[in-house]
């Protein structure tokens, strides 16, 4: 098992490129959703990931994003 999972990720995928877009996104400008208090079960920044990843890949279902996310 690697020790950091993102060598598992081949350098040229899409992946890379939202991850590293994302990154630079100042997270304070973006508007907050749930109540003071409470906790998400994800962070906000590893959600917009995934949505920009699926988007990217065409792929708007839920459902589908999760799936997209668990493919090698």
């Amino acid at each position: 098992m690697p020790t950091d999972l993102a060598e598992l990720i081949p350098k040229k995928r899409v992946v890379r490129v939202v991850e590293a877009a994302i990154e630079r996104v100042d997270m304070r400008l973006l508007p907050r959703g749930h109540k003071e208090g409470a906790k998400s079960s994800y962070h906000p920044m590893m959600m917009l990931k995934v949505l920009v990843y699926g988007y990217k890949q065409r792929v708007h279902s839920s459902r589908q994003i999760a799936k997209a996310c668990g493919r090698p």
